[in-house]
């Protein structure tokens, strides 16, 4: 109780919120009648209560003075703890109310890098700042293998992955939420403006990959897929992180294969091309949960419902 201790009540009893309501309100308007009238209750049982307080704690918190009541040293003093306890009530109550209905978090969430370039991040954190402005996100890069067993050991709430959980599987639900083609990054300076490279220019042109130690199965997609739009992707450079890849790409360090939206964030310096039909790998991103999602992971399962597939 955050009252100094001379100010215990008598007994056991501990003090009652709503009496403490009522002292705050006539110490403040210092008139019986007028507190009676904000509080809506009548003038005889708000004395009464007023009393019973004085009374209960063993101090005279009031001086009478005709028709107005003036605070006492005393109850200048319990003026201030009674605001503070009231002040702690009421966080107390709604911090209850946001853990009844899940608000607090954390939720954690896993993703591949390209997640965030679709997009998708971005959305879900304005949203959830929409609906549960009080939910705290823990933001995870984890590869997908990685994201799929720390949802299966509750270590994820919600998992953006490039691939998808085998089917028939009845402890993960998934859901696509992104499937868009992959383009050709160049300098602005490697083609002249009305050119677009054919199959025989991008044969003879240097190119920057997946490195194969950390990002083997990507690189193997990648390569196979070149080779069926035919070409031989000449792999000089080996980066991983698509901010360093596309500033390899307009320093003139070669070309590189990346996903089409990250042509939508006007990145000086560089062009962005088709690649050839027969080029059929495209970039998928799945969002993964537990079919039986916690409490506090309800505010994303409501932006799942009511997320677009792009």
């Amino acid at each position: 109780m955050l009252c100094w201790p001379e100010f215990s009540p008598q007994g056991h009893d501990m003090l009652d919120l709503r009496q403490l309501r009522y002292f705050v309100a006539v110490a403040e308007f210092e008139n019986v009648t007028r507190a009676a009238e904000a509080l809506n209750v009548t003038q005889s049982p708000l004395s009464r209560q007023m009393q019973d307080l004085e009374d209960r704690l063993g101090l005279r918190l009031f001086d009478r003075i005709k028709r107005r009541v003036r605070l006492t040293g005393d109850g200048r003093r319990f003026l201030v703890e009674a605001k503070a306890l009231l002040e702690a009530s009421a966080r107390c109550e709604q911090a209850a109310a946001a853990l009844a209905s899940g608000q607090t978090g954390p939720v954690r969430v896993g993703y591949v890098e390209g997640a965030v370039q679709t997009g998708l991040i971005g959305a879900l954190l304005a949203d959830l700042q929409a609906d549960a402005p009080r939910l705290r996100v823990e933001l995870r890069s984890l590869k997908s293998d990685a994201q799929i067993r720390m949802l299966r050991d509750g270590g994820l709430d919600l998992a953006f992955t490039h691939s998808a959980p085998a089917s028939g599987d009845e402890e993960l639900a998934v859901r696509k939420l992104v499937e868009e083609p992959f383009v050709i990054a160049l300098a602005e300076s490697w083609f002249p403006p009305e050119h677009a490279p054919s199959i025989e220019d991008l044969g003879r042109t240097p190119f920057i990959a997946p490195p194969a130690e950390t990002k083997a199965r990507w690189r193997r997609d990648l390569l196979e897929a070149c080779r069926s739009a035919g070409f031989e992707p000449d792999v000089r450079i080996e980066a991983e992180e698509l901010a360093t890849v596309l500033e390899l790409v307009r320093s003139r360090a070669g070309a590189a294969v990346v996903q089409e939206s990250a042509s939508r964030n006007g990145v000086r310096g560089i062009r962005f091309y088709p690649l050839p039909p027969a080029f059929s790998l495209r970039l998928q991103v799945f969002a993964v949960h537990r079919r039986r999602m916690d409490r506090t992971a309800e505010p994303l399962a409501r932006w799942l419902e009511r997320a677009d597939v792009r």
